[in-house]
């Protein structure tokens, strides 16, 4: 692997740093004072190769995206037998759509606020405040 990695050093011994496409947080791995830089460096790359691998598992990330969230929320029987059922559906089905399986935890009140704002200049009624105080 050609990633960038940084090398620290502290009381307790040496610290990689490095990023790996697909994570937000840069990842570090600790190794004792002295050791060689070629175990250093297989031990990195092994290490990108697997986050690499766990990112690349698309159907398993997506279990945690929006669309995802909103499958669980609408096969819910208390849900289906709401008045407003076909309504929040389509609502939900919306908000899925634009966010895909992008993670939640990604999703910021201001995304939100973002596509209810253009639902709302679209005439699509605001029935999201609790998501909004949700994201908040």
């Amino acid at each position: 692997m050609n990633l960038k990695w940084t090398i620290s050093e502290d009381d307790h011994g040496l610290r990689v740093w490095f990023r790996v496409p697909g994570y937000k947080n840069a990842q570090s791995r600790r190794f004792p004072r002295g050791t060689p830089k070629h175990v250093i460096e297989g031990a990195i790359d092994g290490r990108i190769k697997e986050l690499l691998a766990r990112a690349a598992a698309v159907p398993e990330r997506a279990k945690r995206g929006v669309t995802a969230d909103v499958e669980r929320y609408l096969a819910l029987a208390q849900v289906q037998r709401m008045p407003t059922f076909k309504e929040r559906k389509r609502h939900l089905e919306r908000l899925a759509e634009h966010f895909g399986a992008r993670d939640r935890l990604d999703i910021t009140k201001q995304d939100i606020e973002t596509v209810l704002g253009r639902w709302h200049v679209q005439q699509v009624p605001d029935c999201h405040q609790a998501l909004l105080q949700r994201a908040g």
